[in-house]
């Protein structure tokens, strides 16, 4: 038997000890196999690259492995124990049991490598899983972080024209105050009090809802504008009673 021909029919043997679980029908015919392989004039040798190909494409790898290192296993027992195999093949089976060693070794070496780098595998696929779970959580904040700087933004923005807009329409006002009344006056500054106030209430509180927390958030409190809001509104009414009284 040539060298391709008995390549051919280890790479057949390995296939089978990888696919079949069940080969106690065919464990000595395997054995007879492998001793017409390793006997002849030139001393084969097999070649350690074809037999990791073979496992290492193999539909299911780990079903594979598992049974390959099942049926190792038995054909090594099978060996050890002569009377097991045909009894022409003894004689010769005990010259080639160095190199069934070696084929038993090298499989067995190649199944724990490819557990091992299955192992391995699996690993860096969880890893890459929490990488890429990080990098959205991260992409989310970002993208939050980036709304609200917006927003923060757009309440500055607005709290400036607000304050420039209340003081340009108390210049405005005060630069007529010669020509008003006082209770007219006194209205017109309490209602731009009121109206600006409660305006840059509502931004700082929207603004601090946004920059901290929930329970930094509620530091804010509204009892300040509530005080705020009812001293205008009495002064507004006390005005407005002084005006009724002196115009009877």
């Amino acid at each position: 038997m040539v060298s391709k021909e008995k390549d051919k029919k280890l790479e057949k043997i390995v296939r089978l000890l990888c696919e079949e679980q069940n080969l106690s029908d065919k464990q000595n015919g395997i054995i007879n196999d492998l001793v017409e392989i390793y006997t002849g004039e030139d001393k084969y040798r097999h070649q350690y690259s074809k037999i990791t190909t073979i496992i290492l494409y193999s539909k299911d790898r780990e079903q594979s492995l598992m049974t390959l290192a099942q049926n190792i296993r038995m054909l090594e027992d099978i060996v050890d124990e002569e009377d097991n195999v045909d009894k022409k093949y003894n004689e010769r089976l005990k010259d080639i049991k160095p190199e069934l060693n070696k084929l038993y070794d090298h499989i067995n070496l190649e199944c724990i490598r490819l557990q091992d780098f299955d192992g391995k595998i699996s690993e860096i696929k969880e890893m890459s899983k929490d990488v890429e779970r990080g990098y959205k959580d991260l992409k989310n904040n970002l993208d939050k972080q980036q709304t609200q700087y917006v927003t923060i933004l757009g309440i500055f923005a607005s709290i400036v024209l607000a304050f420039v807009g209340g003081l340009v329409f108390s210049t405005s006002v005060l630069s007529n105050i010669d020509k008003a009344s006082i209770y007219r006056l006194v209205f017109v500054m309490a209602f731009i009090a009121l109206f600006f106030g409660n305006i840059l209430y509502a931004l700082f509180n929207f603004l601090s809802k946004i920059v901290f927390t929930k329970s930094d958030s509620e530091i804010w409190d509204k009892t300040p504008v509530c005080w705020f809001n009812a001293i205008i509104c009495i002064i507004i009414v006390c005005n407005f009673i002084v005006y009724m009284c002196n115009h009877r």
